[in-house]
């Protein structure tokens, strides 16, 4: 069974970039821009996950769509 749910999100706030993992083995690579970071899909279609970081780096929000 194909699944979009993230199974692993690694974020590097001080390289403004995260990876992210879906349970259908699908790996997307982002980078932060305003204190959002948006999707940069590696292959095939990707839910978009939206992440807010406060100013001083702390995670605040992830959510996807």
């Amino acid at each position: 069974m194909n699944s979009n749910k993230l199974i692993r999100l690694v974020l590097s706030p001080n390289e403004n970039s995260f990876i992210s993992e879906l349970e259908n083995g699908a790996v997307y690579h982002g980078s932060m821009d305003n204190s959002q970071l948006l999707p940069l899909p590696a292959a095939g279609d990707s839910p978009v996950i939206h992440i807010a970081f406060s100013h001083d780096g702390s995670l605040l929000t992830v959510s996807t769509k």
